[in-house]
């Protein structure tokens, strides 16, 4: 009953309905600001052949996906303005160069090959997407437009550069450069290359910036106090505020609706993907691999109303569970698997059965937490602890039940055992309502369900408790429980 590794199915899905969504969802030459939606994350990872590829995942952590494979090193992914496309520097001809890409990893294209040129890296895009900056020869910032046409120098002569990065309105680029007495600081200068401006200068290494979507604030690492932590400035260098503490982080960025930002940290080891609130708080651990995740971006999604007749998931439509689907989702018991989707037919996992359980449920105590071994960092660690706690679950592994096994898949049986021990049923109807349990340690809960009027079973007096449950018929039979109507 274990979850097949990397959800291939859900990644593939979720990329290609995330991909059809931008085409509703996306305008052309837009800016990117606060009140636009958060799409998904990309970042580099080391975790597939030890170089570096670009990979996405939703905002949550899941549905992490390789979208370059390449046999040379990709790094510093970049989403442009309206979401669709994503820069990037890559060595897979052998020098630095900077490609793009769709969000799904097809329509890949060189942009940079400039003669005389040997290194072109951290590319960054112009507000309206028509143009990308980035660094070449550790010291220079050229513009290419974004199909790789009319490239040419803006600034040189700046010293040892890195990070550069847009401002929303159009005007200025931010950066890390060195300065006397030595060490890293956060610069900003025109687009035309002029009006140079340093804006830290205090001891230490001041570096990698990114701009508020607003265009008020730059947020960036220092090791001013000792290890890496994130800060918070105005665009003129004013009021720097830290927001981590022993958060061991860097290569911050801002979420496209200004009310995130992700960041890099090592406080595990190596170094892996966190999100936090924009004011420091809600620290939340995103990837696992040990020390091979970093460097993240945001993608940008242009708020819309669904498709006509969509309801709240793109990915239901016409489902027989779609009613069903839209009653958990309007009573809060689900907010999908990721942005504006469902995933009906995926099966359903310990973890996510907690995390529904838990909502539609209202349980809020988690019995001082850690209550399970095996979900340290786990999206689904507190929900599991909560049904521990409200004795809805006792564990995976009797008799020490120090597992919860969130990432096995739940069957038929398993599910009317959690359904009935949540809604505290005791009418088995007289037992023996079904021909395919008898003997199964389930069957009593089975009986139970179908008393209540959950479950019908699977046929003609069947109820195929081996057969995984899906999202889609997990919907249905919380309905059912919870007497929505659908």
């Amino acid at each position: 009953m274990k979850r097949r590794p990397g959800r291939p199915r859900h990644v593939l899905l979720a990329l290609a309905l995330v991909a059809a969504f931008l085409l509703v969802a996306s305008g052309t030459g837009y800016a990117a600001y606060p009140g636009e939606d958060n799409g998904l994350i990309a970042f580099d990872s080391r975790r597939d052949d030890g170089i570096g590829d670009i990979f996405v995942m939703f905002p949550d952590g899941s549905g992490q996906a390789n979208i370059t494979s390449s046999p040379g090193r990709d790094t510093s992914a970049k989403w442009s303005p309206d979401g669709t496309r994503i820069a990037f520097m890559s060595q897979r001809t052998g020098g630095n160069e900077i490609y793009t890409i769709n969000s799904d990893g097809s329509g890949l294209v060189q942009v940079t090959n400039t003669p005389g040129l040997f290194s072109e890296d951290n590319p960054t895009w112009s507000p309206d997407g028509s143009q990308i900056a980035f660094i070449a020869d550790i010291s220079e910032i050229w513009l290419v437009d974004s199909d790789g046409a009319s490239p040419h120098q803006v600034a040189s002569g700046l010293g040892t550069i890195q990070e550069l990065t847009w401002s929303p309105d159009g005007s200025k680029f931010a950066f890390q450069g060195t300065s006397a007495p030595g060490g890293w600081n956060v610069f900003t200068i025109n687009v035309d290359g002029t009006g140079v401006k340093q804006l830290t200068a205090l001891p230490g290494h001041d570096y990698q910036p990114d701009w508020s979507l607003d265009g008020s604030h730059i947020i960036f690492a220092s090791n001013r106090h000792g290890d890496p932590e994130i800060y918070r400035m105005d665009v003129d260098g004013q009021n720097q505020v830290r927001l981590t503490v022993d958060g061991f982080g860097d290569l911050p960025r801002w979420s496209p609706d200004g009310t995130q930002i992700t960041f890099t940290s090592y406080r595990t080891g190596g170094p892996e993907i966190f999100v936090m609130a924009a004011d420091g708080s809600g620290q939340t651990q995103l990837t696992f691999l040990n020390g091979f995740d970093f460097r993240s971006d945001w993608q940008p999604l242009k708020p819309t109303s669904p498709p006509a007749d969509s309801g709240t998931f793109i990915d239901d439509n016409g489902h027989e569970f779609e009613a069903e689907i839209e009653a958990i989702a309007a009573a809060g018991t689900t907010q999908g698997c990721g942005p504006s989707i469902f995933c009906p037919d995926d099966n359903v996992t310990r973890g996510e059965m907690a995390l529904f359980l838990v909502r539609a449920m209202g349980y809020t105590d988690n019995g001082g937490g850690n209550r399970f071994t095996d979900d340290d960092g786990s999206f689904y660690e507190d929900a599991a602890d909560k049904l521990r706690t409200a004795g809805v679950t006792l564990g995976c592994n009797p008799p020490t039940n120090d597992h919860f096994c969130g990432d096995d898949f739940v069957n038929r049986s398993q599910m009317a055992a959690f359904l009935v021990r949540a809604k505290g049923y005791t009418d088995n109807g007289g037992g023996n309502l079904f021909t395919d349990d008898n003997g199964s340690i389930f069957e009593n809960d089975i009986d139970k369900l179908a008393t209540a009027g959950v479950t019908k079973g699977c046929g003609t007096s069947i109820f195929c408790p081996d057969d995984f449950v899906t999202r889609g018929q997990m919907a249905a039979f919380l309905t059912r429980a919870l007497g929505l109507t659908p």
